[in-house]
């Protein structure tokens, strides 16, 4: 018995797996054909490129988040780096993706400790505030609070969902932030409201 449970776990985790990557095999198609960064005019493949390694690495992290809570440092470490290296081979401004990487990481770094001090738990791991840090390398700092914004309310209306459909208490929820991140810097991305 328990040996079937196990091989059924298995089968259920390679499915998952195979249907993460078929979504992004399709995301990084969407993206190579349609641009990254404008949905209109002309868009260099670069751009594209460039916009399809973003969409791509943002759905993975998504998907590890949803899966296993937990945001790899494999992955995110090479988000801050790319991030810096794609503005500073864009428009040469680097300072802008340096203060956004530092901001990202310092803001989500004191809402942990802050957490951590009120509440005697952990409420947010160190790997979303290394995600926070590659989208504002990617995105710069002004938009950092837009993508705070964006993924804060983008949870609390999962979480009010939730709890209203499945009925489960506020403080039972335990909801991976790292989606929410990963939609709201995607979307800053392609409308983004301060051009880095």
């Amino acid at each position: 018995m328990e040996q079937d449970d196990l091989l059924a776990r298995l089968d259920q985790r390679r499915n998952r797996f195979e249907t993460i990557a078929l979504l992004l095999l399709l995301v990084g198609l969407f993206v190579l054909i349609w641009g990254g960064k404008e949905w209109t005019g002309n868009v260099s493949s670069v751009d594209r490129l460039v916009g399809a390694a973003l969409a791509v690495t943002l759905l993975a992290l998504s998907a590890f988040d949803l899966d296993q809570y937990r945001l790899p440092d494999w992955i995110t470490g090479p988000l801050i780096l790319s991030g810096l290296l794609v503005t500073y081979g864009r428009n040469g401004d680097l300072i802008a993706s340096v203060f956004g990487a530092m901001t990202g990481y310092l803001l989500i770094l004191l809402i942990a400790r802050y957490w951590r001090f009120r509440y005697n738990r952990n409420g947010i791991g160190m790997g979303d505030a290394k995600l926070l840090a590659g989208l504002g390398a990617w995105l710069g700092l002004y938009n950092l609070p837009v993508v705070l914004l964006v993924a804060s309310s983008s949870a609390l209306i999962l979480i009010v969902l939730r709890q209203i459909v499945i009925r489960t208490k506020f403080s039972k929820n335990i909801v991976p932030f790292g989606p929410f991140l990963c939609l709201a810097g995607w979307l800053l991305w392609v409308f983004p409201i301060y051009s880095v």
